[in-house]
C-alpha cells in the first residue's frame, strides 16, 4: 500500500504539474488576486474572497484552498479606487499531508484611467511572496500503527517507524499581471457591454523547486491569458469568458460562459439598490471535462458552487481516468450600505 501510494503520488505531480498556482480552480474567474496581482485595484471596497476546492483520486485526495483580502486605495472619499493592495494565503493539501505545499502573498495593482470619461482603464499589478513544500511519507498509515482497538484500525498518535524521508523546501516567489477594461463602471446608460483582458506571468524569478538543498530544479514560468465581456439584457447578464493556460509547453484552454439573473434592475452598478442576483455558469475545459456552476448573491454576499465532471486528464495524448472535483466560493465587499455591488471579477 505505501509503495503503491508513493508511485502514484509521484507519477502525478510529474503528470499534472500539481503546483500551487499551476492548478487553477474550476471557478478561475473569481478566484481574485490568486489569479491575477492586477485584481488588486478593481476592487471599490474592502473585499474578502475564498475559493476551496476538493478532490478524491484513486490513492489521494487533493484540496486547495485560497483566501484574499483586498484593500482599495483611494485619493479622496469620492474618487474612484486608484490602486490596490492584496494578501492571498493558500494552501494544498495531498492525501492527509503527505504533500503539502503553503503560500502568503503581498499583491499592489495601480491604475491607470484612459479617455475623458475614464471608461477605460489599464490595470498592473506585481506580487510577491513565500511559500513552503513538504514532502512526508512519515504521514502514512504504517503496519505498525495498526490497532484493533481503533475505530479505524490505525492508531495515529503512534509514531511512525521512519521519518528519515521527509523533506521540505521554502522559496520566494514573483509574479506579475496587467489587465484592460472597458466600461469599467458597467454603466449600460451610455455603454452597450462591458469587456475586459489579462495577461498573468507567474514565476517571474524561477525559484529552486527542489527539496534538495544542491537542487538546480527550478519552477516552470507559467502564462495566463484570460479575458471576457458582459452584454446586459435587461435583468439578465450574458459573460462569455475564456483562459488560455501555458506552463511546460502545454496549453490548456477553458471556454464559457456565466449567467447573471437579477431580480431588480441593476442599469447602473453604481445605485443604492438592494437585491438578489441568480448565479449560473458552464465551462469546458478542452479535451478534458465540462464544469457546472450555480450560486446566489444578496447584495454584496456572493456564494457559488461548482462541479467539475472531470472526464479525463490527458498528458502527451494519454488519457488518465479523474475524478469529479468540487468547488465552492464566497465573495464579500464590506461596504457601508451593502448595496447590489460587483464583484470581485472585472464583470462581477
Amino acid at each position: 500500500m505505501i509503495k503503491k501510494g508513493i508511485i502514484w503520488l509521484f507519477a502525478f505531480v510529474s503528470a499534472a504539474g500539481l503546483y500551487a498556482q499551476e492548478d487553477d480552480f474550476s471557478q478561475f474567474m473569481l478566484s481574485s488576486i490568486y489569479m491575477n496581482p492586477a485584481y488588486a485595484s478593481t476592487y471599490t471596497d474592502l473585499a474578502v474572497n475564498m475559493n476551496y476546492k476538493m478532490q478524491a483520486l484513486q490513492e489521494a485526495a487533493i484540496q486547495t484552498t485560497q483566501v484574499s483580502l483586498v484593500f482599495p486605495l483611494k485619493a479622496d472619499a469620492v474618487s474612484d479606487n486608484i490602486a490596490g493592495v492584496g494578501l492571498m494565503a493558500f494552501n494544498q493539501n495531498i492525501d492527509d499531508g503527505l504533500f503539502t505545499e503553503n503560500g502568503l502573498f503581498l499583491t499592489y495593482s495601480q491604475n491607470f484611467s484612459l479617455g475623458l470619461l475614464g471608461s477605460d482603464l489599464i490595470a498592473v499589478g506585481v506580487q510577491g511572496g513565500y511559500s513552503r513544500s513538504s514532502f512526508s511519507p512519515s504521514n502514512f498509515q504504517w503496519g505498525s500503527q495498526y490497532s484493533r482497538y481503533v475505530f479505524d484500525g490505525y492508531n495515529n498518535f503512534s509514531p511512525a517507524p521512519v521519518s528519515e524521508f521527509d523533506n521540505s523546501a521554502n522559496r520566494i516567489t514573483l509574479n506579475v499581471g496587467a489587465m484592460y477594461y472597458y466600461n469599467r463602471k458597467r454603466n449600460y446608460l451610455l455603454h452597450n457591454y462591458s469587456a475586459f483582458s489579462g495577461v498573468a506571468i507567474y514565476n517571474v524569478n524561477r525559484p529552486n523547486d527542489s527539496f534538495s538543498f544542491n537542487g538546480k530544479d527550478k519552477r516552470p514560468m507559467i502564462i495566463k491569458y484570460h479575458g471576457g465581456m458582459e452584454v446586459r439584457t435587461g435583468n439578465l447578464y450574458v459573460l462569455p469568458n475564456m483562459l488560455f493556460y501555458l506552463s511546460r509547453g502545454k496549453v490548456s484552454t477553458i471556454v464559457g460562459s456565466h449567467f447573471a439573473y437579477s431580480f431588480v434592475s441593476t442599469a447602473r452598478f453604481t445605485s443604492n439598490t438592494k437585491g438578489v442576483q441568480l448565479l449560473l455558469g458552464s465551462w469546458y475545459r478542452l479535451r478534458e471535462s465540462f464544469t457546472l456552476l450555480g450560486g446566489l448573491q444578496v447584495n454584496s454576499l456572493a456564494i457559488r458552487a461548482s462541479y467539475d465532471m472531470n472526464s479525463n486528464l490527458f498528458v502527451d495524448n494519454e488519457a488518465i481516468s479523474v475524478t469529479p472535483a468540487y468547488e465552492i466560493s464566497l465573495t464579500y465587499i464590506l461596504s457601508g450600505d451593502q448595496t447590489l455591488r460587483k464583484m470581485n471579477n472585472a464583470l462581477f
